[in-house]
């Protein structure tokens, strides 16, 4: 008796989770949009260029996901200059600010 309540509780979870598998591919199907729609949005023309890069302040400041890396000094400074393509360029400088501190300057 044991053993087919184990193997009937393995298909059960199996099921689940095939089904909350195909479930969020539907979701991430339905929500994605192509990267040409994306690179079309306000501060987002470079989205998707940034392979193995991890961090990133696009979202915080409007733009798409995997824009205006900052995982490098040199990056941080470069999302900076280019804040003012973003929809919100305070979230972008604030995200850069909370990252290197240093390069924030006095006021």
């Amino acid at each position: 008796m044991e053993s087919t309540r184990s193997s009937s509780a393995a298909r059960q979870m199996s099921g689940r989770y095939q089904n909350h598998v195909a479930r969020k591919r539907d979701e991430a199907i339905a929500l994605k949009k192509s990267i040409t729609e994306i690179r079309e949005e306000p501060g987002s023309s470079n989205a998707g260029k940034y392979k193995g890069v991890k961090s990133f302040c696009g979202p915080a400041g409007g733009a798409a996901q995997g824009t205006y890396p900052v995982n490098t000094l040199e990056r941080g400074k470069s999302a900076l200059k280019l804040a003012h393509n973003a929809p919100n360029p305070e979230g972008i400088k604030d995200c850069v600010y909370n990252k290197y501190p240093q390069l924030k300057r006095d006021k």
